[in-house]
């Protein structure tokens, strides 16, 4: 059995090695509250199944889109100094912020969705901790893995 699988963007990770690999079909495939977005879907060819597992209290999944989160320091820092100093300071602002956030190595945000068209998708809301960060944090745990395993051996 050859098993792939990832937590959070992980699973993004995960989706792009199914997109590359070229070996035995992967077997079973299982994404854990991973931002569900068009640039990193799953090739189905070189899957059997796909299970994902999502909580409806994750705030963090559907803010994993394809924004730059350098855009949004770039936005902040330019609206703080334009603020101030009219719309030079809004360029130099924006311009700054941007930067900043390219050099920190800041992610991307945005709108993202919670589950695949062709996955058996599992609803772990009550299994995952409750909360907008704490559902995502820690929803690898084994309430989580026990609902899954139990999809995946269909008991």
């Amino acid at each position: 059995t050859f098993n792939v699988g990832g937590h959070s963007h992980g699973g993004n990770e995960a989706n792009l090695f199914s997109q590359i690999y070229d070996g035995k079909k992967i077997d079973n495939l299982i994404t854990i509250g991973t931002p569900v977005r068009y640039d990193y879907m799953p090739n189905y060819e070189n899957i059997e199944n796909h299970y994902n597992a999502y909580s409806n209290l994750d705030l963090v999944q559907i803010s994993g889109g394809t924004i730059p989160t350098s855009a949004f320091a770039g936005a902040v820092a330019g609206g703080v100094t334009g603020s101030l100093f009219g719309p030079a300071g809004t360029l130099f602002g924006a311009t700054t912020g941007f930067i900043a956030g390219v050099q920190l190595g800041w992610g991307e945000a945005g709108p993202a969705g919670r589950t695949y068209n062709n996955a058996t998708n599992i609803n772990v809301t009550w299994q995952s901790r409750f909360g907008p960060i704490n559902s995502h944090t820690e929803m690898p745990n084994t309430s989580v893995w026990a609902k899954i395993n139990k999809t995946i051996n269909g008991k």
